[in-house]
This record gives C-alpha cells, sequence and structure tokens, in this order.
C-alpha cells in the first residue's frame, strides 16, 4: 500500500473510532436504561458499524492484509468492509430521522452511495496507473 493511503486509512479509521467513544459516552445512559426502544437498538447498531467500519480502516492503515475465517483480506478488502459499515451507519442514521427531511434524505442517499462504492471497490480491486491511465478522457 503507498504510504499516503495508509496515512489517510489510519486517520480515517481513528476519527471514526473516535467517534464511536464520543457517541457511545453520550449514549451511555440511553442504553444502560434498557432495550425496551427502538432508538435504543437503532443507536447500538449504528455504534457497531461505526465500530466495525473504525476498526476495517485502522487495520488496513497498519497491515497489508488479515487472515479472516481462513480467507486471506488484503487492504482494499479491509477499506471496502470500512466503506460499507459507514455507508450503512449514514443510511442507518438517515432512516431514523425520517427519510422525509432533507438532512434525513441526504444521509440515506450519501449512505447508499458509499455503500455502493465499497461493494464496487470490492468486487473490482484498488485503482492502479494501468486502469487510470486509459481512463483519462482529456488528450494528452
Amino acid at each position: 500500500m503507498p504510504q499516503f493511503e495508509r496515512r489517510v486509512s489510519l486517520a480515517v479509521g481513528l476519527l471514526f473510532l473516535g467517534a464511536f467513544g464520543w457517541s457511545l459516552w453520550n449514549s451511555l445512559e440511553v442504553i444502560l436504561d434498557g432495550m425496551d426502544s427502538t432508538t435504543t437498538i437503532v443507536t447500538l447498531a449504528g455504534g457497531v458499524l461505526m465500530l466495525l467500519g473504525g476498526i476495517a480502516f485502522l487495520v488496513a492503515g497498519v497491515v497489508d492484509g488479515v487472515s479472516v475465517a481462513g480467507r486471506p483480506l488484503e487492504w482494499w478488502q479491509l477499506q471496502s468492509v470500512g466503506y460499507v459499515a459507514i455507508g450503512l451507519y449514514m443510511a442507518l442514521t438517515g432512516v431514523v430521522q425520517s427519510p422525509l427531511s432533507v438532512v434525513g434524505a441526504l444521509s440515506l442517499l450519501g449512505g447508499a452511495g458509499i455503500v455502493v462504492f465499497g461493494v464496487v471497490r470490492a468486487r473490482t480491486g484498488p485503482p492502479t496507473e494501468e486502469n487510470d491511465a486509459g481512463d483519462d478522457p482529456t488528450p494528452t
């Protein structure tokens, strides 16, 4: 992995883990009250997705690959897991905020876009200079 992408992945992972810690601290009272409300369940699901996304980006920034359940995952596949988790978190947030509101609709659409990006990247692999050379529409 190029050094720049490693640093960006580390920064994004730390950002999401920090956001997870901050939101856990602020939501602790709601979580401790019990699992009897939809808000609590959605808060926990969002927290798990944010934690998963943060860990995926952080691990992708530290190592070039890991083995999960006997299957090797390279750094870009780990980042794809992070993109999908964060996209699902955003979409979940958009649904909770009411998809009819502007903020809810934008969160839902943005989250869906990030999920699609993560899935496409997982299937096609990381961008390479060879792939980028043929896609440039500007003449040289």
